[in-house]
């Protein structure tokens, strides 16, 4: 049962969840932020995030950010890297979790989950 009193959603398909992510990332997190709100808190500064899509097939373009978060901005680079947090799952799950429509809890977090829950209590768009 979907909370409006329907059924549940269809999952979305992992490209287009992947493409929602890196939009997630790339505009909104890395541009939008700093044009609606100004720095980052600082507590945020010089901490990473790898987000890991594990669907199989993976998304055609991939789906892995590395997110390197300074005071003035993020850094967001599509790549397999550690970070001081990792959050695996699904690309549906991921894209969900980052637009706080799904728990942190339904990913895989690996790391200071305390960075990720961070950064998405700061980032509400």
């Amino acid at each position: 049962m979907h909370a409006a009193g329907g059924a549940a959603p269809d999952p979305i398909a992992a490209d287009g969840a992947a493409d929602g992510i890196d939009e997630w990332a790339r505009f909104f997190l890395a541009v939008r932020w700093a044009q609606r709100f100004g720095d980052l808190p600082d507590d945020l500064a010089g901490r990473t995030i790898h987000i890991h899509g594990t669907d199989d097939p993976a998304p055609v373009d991939g789906a892995e950010w590395l997110l390197t978060m300074r005071t003035d901005g993020v850094d967001v680079e599509a790549t397999h890297a550690k970070g001081d947090v990792a959050l695996r799952g699904p690309a549906n799950d991921l894209l969900l979790a980052l637009w706080r429509r799904r728990p942190l809890a339904t990913l895989d977090v690996v790391g200071d989950g305390a960075v990720a829950e961070r950064l998405l209590d700061v980032a509400r768009f």
